[in-house]
């Protein structure tokens, strides 16, 4: 990957790239991530307005944008739930504490990224925010009983999959409610690491 300072250098160095696959967390719109374009608010900031029309349009501006200088996958939306206001990870990068508004806002902004070209990932499967741990230094543990989980997580990923989304995001986050210990670390492993979850 490059760092571009400018729209017009951007597209020099991607006319370079045509067979390569370009990524980056566009969670709120390109210019999170590449220079010149559009940054909107928080996820949770774009939820908040309850406008899922607005949401797809901002999904589709990103695609939009990122396209223009071959960017081809977005790691986002973030369909974590912010069930512990503690989480150093989630945050207001969720579109809050409802599942239903998760699904809602989610839905709306993958589909704009899709709908205009743009492959949408969901992360932090199994799901992030319940616990006060950061996944990036630490396995978190999901510590959702199974029912739980299928209420949760389970009902957005569900939803979002048979929506079409294209990836998804294994977390470094472990689930026991569901998962089997590894026999040889003693410990439910990250989904990352997790055959079973996987």
């Amino acid at each position: 990957l490059f760092y571009a300072t400018s729209k017009e250098n951007a597209l020099k160095e991607t006319n370079k790239l045509k067979d390569t696959l370009v990524l980056a967390d566009l969670e709120y719109g390109a210019g999170c991530q590449i220079n010149g374009f559009t940054e909107f608010p928080s996820f949770m900031a774009i939820a908040k307005c309850n406008d899922e029309k607005l949401t797809y349009k901002i999904g589709a501006l990103t695609a939009i944008n990122a396209l223009s200088v071959n960017y081809h996958w977005s790691l986002a939306p973030c369909v974590d739930i912010l069930g512990n206001k503690d989480n150093p990870v989630v945050s207001i990068r969720s579109a809050g504490e409802d599942v239903n508004e998760v699904i809602k806002h989610c839905k709306a902004y993958m589909k704009g990224m899709q709908d205009y070209g743009l492959i949408a990932t969901l992360k932090h499967f199994p799901g992030d925010g319940y616990c006060k741990d950061d996944q990036h230094i630490t396995t978190s543990i999901n510590p959702l009983s199974k029912t739980m989980w299928n209420k949760t997580f389970k009902k957005v990923y569900k939803e979002l999959i048979n929506e079409g989304v294209k990836a998804i995001m294994p977390g470094h986050i472990s689930l026991p409610s569901i998962d089997k210990i590894d026999p040889l670390t003693n410990n439910y492993p990250p989904a990352s690491l997790s055959k079973h979850l996987l």
